[in-house]
């Protein structure tokens, strides 16, 4: 009779062993299918595929506000394309810029950007706070920048600079860094 407890209690172990190291195999092997690399590239589609039209080709880095309005924080934003029309919806669509606010004009010189929106651009401006202001002009530029690898923006608005009651933005602007850095 022990005996047969002995050989019934190690059955059970063994059984017990192979059930969780079968589970451990199985997480490990599932939770590494779902990693990704962090730059990977899209893969080419076989040849005779046809390419998808409608899908995203680019993703754009979207600069956005925390809510103390203290740090600037990033999303990635798919589109079609990477031109001035795509960062600025790209923009719209993170929240970062009013829905009424267009962009006039775009132009860019080498490493130089320039920026020409329209009146509801600086009215929003204005209504914000330093800090507020410091952010959401942060993100436009910080934005561009990053989306277009250029060295500075200038902000016009309906061709004259940018104007929010604390400060004149006549100087073309560099990548902004948290405003508790600045």
């Amino acid at each position: 009779m022990l005996f047969r407890s002995l050989i019934m209690k190690n059955t059970f172990k063994k059984i017990f062993i192979i059930l969780t190291s079968v589970f451990l195999i199985l997480c490990v092997t599932a939770c590494g299918a779902l990693k990704q690399p962090a730059h990977s590239q899209p893969t080419a589609p076989a040849q005779g595929e046809p390419e998808p039209s409608a899908a995203p080709s680019v993703v754009i880095t979207v600069y956005t506000g925390d809510e103390t309005a203290e740090h600037f924080l990033t999303q990635e934003v798919a589109a079609a394309a990477l031109d001035e029309n795509s960062v600025f919806a790209a923009l719209k669509s993170a929240g970062v810029m009013p829905d009424d606010v267009e962009l006039l004009d775009f132009a860019q010189n080498g490493g130089a950007l320039t920026i020409d929106l329209s009146d509801a651009y600086a009215s929003y401006i204005q209504s914000l706070g330093t800090s507020g202001e410091y952010i959401a002009v942060g993100c436009l530029v910080n934005t561009y920048l990053t989306a277009f690898g250029a060295d500075t923006v200038s902000i016009t608005v309906n061709g004259a600079p940018l104007e929010s009651g604390h400060n004149v933005y006549d100087m073309p602007l560099e990548f902004y860094t948290d405003s508790t850095n600045s």
